[in-house]
């Protein structure tokens, strides 16, 4: 399974670890980091001044934040000494039922990408279906990049029919 969650704020593709219960690399460090490095490359820059993602770890990009949804996707079912089991709220009243899950059920990448440095960018700079294919190309901008990014997530699944 795969996942990404879009934010604004900064501009990076990062994954795994991002609390700071967790100081040592994740244990798909290897293969988050090549899959980030692949959405970056698909994704390209828009500019000098908006090159390329960087990518890692959302400790080292971002910020370490307790109880991240993109750790849990990933870690929860087998990281039960570090990683919530329950989720406990009394927003809207709380849960009638508490959600069930098993050794499966969350084994997700996700990958948190920050999409621009501004959290509402200039109009200018969210790009066009020009040229959408190409990276620097004339319709080029923030959603443009965004939308390569998420085509190569989908490429990445492979899901074909045949």
């Amino acid at each position: 399974q795969i996942g990404v969650t879009f934010h604004g704020g900064m501009e990076a593709v990062a994954y795994e670890w991002g609390a700071p219960s967790h100081s040592e690399t994740a244990p798909d460090a290897v293969s988050q980091a090549q899959i980030s490095d692949l959405y970056a490359r698909y994704g390209g820059s828009i500019s000098s001044e908006s090159p390329q993602y960087p990518t890692g770890t959302m400790n080292e990009l971002v910020y370490p934040v307790e109880g991240g949804m993109e750790d849990w996707s990933y870690a929860s079912s087998w990281d039960r000494e570090l990683v919530r089991q329950k989720c406990e709220t009394d927003s809207y009243g709380g849960f009638n039922q508490q959600p069930e899950f098993n050794d499966y059920s969350l084994r997700m990448f996700t990958a948190l990408v920050e999409t621009s440095n501004d959290k509402k960018p200039n109009a200018k700079l969210l790009g066009s279906n020009q040229d959408l294919w190409t990276p620097r190309g004339g319709g080029n901008g923030h959603i443009s990049r965004n939308i390569r990014l998420g085509l190569a997530m989908i490429d990445l699944v492979e899901p074909y029919i045949s």
